[in-house]
């Protein structure tokens, strides 16, 4: 996820995930929990 934040321009993954979660109504995280790695 370090990566991804970095990748999309973000400074610290924490506030990538705050964002994500702000937009889509979940965590980064979630989704690959739940089993939807494709999403």
């Amino acid at each position: 996820m370090t990566q991804v934040a970095y990748a999309a321009g973000y400074s610290h993954p924490s506030s990538f995930s705050r964002a994500v979660q702000r937009r889509f109504g979940t965590t980064p995280s979630e989704p690959r929990r739940r089993g939807l790695s494709d999403v």
